[in-house]
């Protein structure tokens, strides 16, 4: 294999592209590293091998690369993508923001620039999602696509942004058409589950979840699913056992913590509860919701001061929690 030889003077970028949609990150880098900075000409040059580097989980060379890239094709639209996946990957969500925004500018009018609108559309939906938890935001982009173009997600997105939104009854229906294909599928089954908690379906759904098998047991989903069931079927003990089995199957799913913390609470351990909140601090450390339910906690226990402390934390956070606010009003009358 030649196209390592640094000393060829033919253009790589097309064998690596091909290498990288064959999964084959390593010959990339073979082909694209022995390369100067001064012979990688083209935008391709410097996307393949960020894109490769990226894949083989080397995301401090991959930023490096894309950032030297984008030093001298600024224009580059898949440039500005890779930083993109780059940025996501490497936790910085306000970079992988800005790059999407700096792509979007990058966009041609018309027909020309049909095919990379339509992955912008879909990359700002999977972050407004994901990422900042607005599904209305990325509801307008997926609008934007045709069904062909929503990406390859499962259950897919459209779904699942539907069931965020809260539009349950449509949400199930599709999910329903989607099991006649694939009726075992613990995803979609979990999903038709997810809609008729939102429905409030309890009794049904308590039914219909304990009749599904060991492959949807396997996912955290069913436990905090049927132990929310069990909490509004007023079962607490089964129900906090459910939904602590799902916090310990998934601890960074904030959502589990703070319910497992209720759960416990429910039943007046409040000890247990705290653990439970103080864990939900660690995944979201100024989540108002965990801090107002440790103040309780604290009260609860008998620590006056100790709620005053979680309330103000909260204060200097969400500076207008009505609820944070109301509480500590009546601590600090007290």
């Amino acid at each position: 294999d030649r196209h390592g030889d640094p000393r060829l003077p033919w253009d790589r970028a097309a064998a690596a592209l091909h290498h990288l949609h064959q999964d084959r990150p390593a010959l990339v880098l073979a082909l694209l590293e022995p390369l100067p900075p001064e012979g990688r000409t083209q935008p391709l040059h410097w996307l393949c091998l960020a894109a490769a580097q990226r894949l083989l989980g080397d995301r401090t060379s991959a930023w490096r690369t894309v950032e030297a890239g984008l030093a001298r094709h600024p224009e580059a639209f898949r440039l500005w993508m890779e930083r993109h996946l780059i940025a996501l990957d490497s936790g910085e969500d306000e970079e992988a923001f800005q790059s999407l925004q700096k792509a979007e500018a990058l966009i041609p009018d018309g027909p020309e620039g049909e095919a990379v609108r339509r992955e912008w559309h879909l990359r700002r939906a999977e972050f407004a999602f994901w990422y900042d938890e607005d599904p209305e935001t990325a509801w307008a982009h997926l609008s934007a696509l045709p069904p062909e173009a929503q990406g390859d997600h499962h259950p897919p997105l459209s779904l699942q942004v539907r069931v965020a939104l809260g539009h349950y009854e449509q949400a199930y229906a599709l999910v329903k058409e989607a099991l006649a294909d694939t009726p075992a599928d613990p995803a979609l089954l979990l999903m038709q589950a997810d809609c008729m908690a939102g429905l409030e379906a309890w009794e049904p759904l308590l039914a219909y979840l304990d009749g599904l098998g060991e492959a949807c047991r396997e996912h955290s989903a069913f436990w905090h699913l049927r132990g929310l069931c069990r909490a509004h079927l007023a079962d607490p003990l089964k129900a906090r056992v459910d939904l602590e089995r799902a916090a310990r199957m998934e601890p960074s799913r904030l959502r589990y913590l703070l319910d497992a913390g209720h759960a416990c609470a429910e039943l007046g351990e409040w000890d247990r509860a705290e653990m439970h909140w103080r864990q939900a601090l660690t995944v979201d450390a100024q989540g108002e919701e965990a801090l107002i339910h440790l103040a309780e906690a604290r009260m609860e226990l008998a620590d006056p001061e100790g709620a005053r402390r979680y309330l103000r934390e909260c204060l200097i956070h969400h500076p207008d929690s009505a609820d944070a606010q109301d509480r500590l009003a009546s601590l600090e009358a007290n």
